[in-house]
């Protein structure tokens, strides 16, 4: 499409009758009301947070929560990971030090280290099981990516400092922040913000994509 034709249609009287302004202001409205209902979805469920500083129990996935345990003949000897190595290397005192602080209930003694895996970071999160040959003894853990679903919300927040040359008033800085607040899909919709030192303030919203 050549750029007249472009501008005929956009200058045309039946372009003009719609009424922009409006579905601006509606385009708005939906969007607070989805910013706000994130704000209260992860204020009333907050995500489980893993920090870098303590070992903790992770709460059992809800297709999981009602499934009843159930006990199981097992072999008199089960596979472990040696206790001292793994507690040096992956920094759990707890296994072998009464004194410190552990995450599951049970003495040093009664505890032992079955399986280790690294996994990796997905969108979707991970399904992870320990599963136990009652033959052998070993337990491996296993895991599969979980299928994205089609809504969500998010609720991710960036900081960003950037300063450098620009061809207008040489040296400028910025100061930016975006909050991903709803996602569809892998389109992800949010608010971003930003003021530089021009001095110039903008606010926006922000749309973005995964691939």
């Amino acid at each position: 499409m050549e750029f007249q034709e472009l501008r005929d249609k956009l200058t045309a009287p039946w372009f003009k009758r719609i009424p922009w302004r409006l579905i601006g202001e509606i385009a708005l409205v939906v969007i607070l009301l989805l910013a706000a209902s994130s704000a209260w979805y992860n204020w009333r469920k907050p995500a489980q947070t893993i920090t870098r500083t303590e070992y903790q129990t992770l709460r059992v996935e809800e297709p999981v929560e009602k499934i009843k345990l159930v006990k199981v003949p097992g072999p008199t000897q089960i596979v472990t990971i040696e206790k001292k190595a793994v507690a040096d290397k992956l920094d759990m005192p707890w296994l072998l030090d009464a004194g410190q602080p552990a995450p599951v209930q049970g003495k040093p003694e009664e505890l032992q280290a079955v399986a280790n895996v690294d996994i990796p970071k997905t969108n979707s999160g991970v399904s992870a099981v320990a599963v136990t040959n009652t033959t052998t003894g070993k337990t491996d853990i296993v895991v599969k990516e979980k299928p994205l679903s089609l809504f969500g919300f998010p609720n991710d927040i960036r900081l960003m400092v950037r300063y450098g040359l620009s061809s207008k008033c040489g040296q400028k800085g910025n100061l930016s922040g975006q909050w991903d607040f709803f996602r569809i899909g892998k389109l992800n919709i949010g608010a971003y913000a930003d003021v530089s030192t021009e001095p110039e303030a903008t606010a926006t919203v922000a749309i973005s994509y995964d691939f």
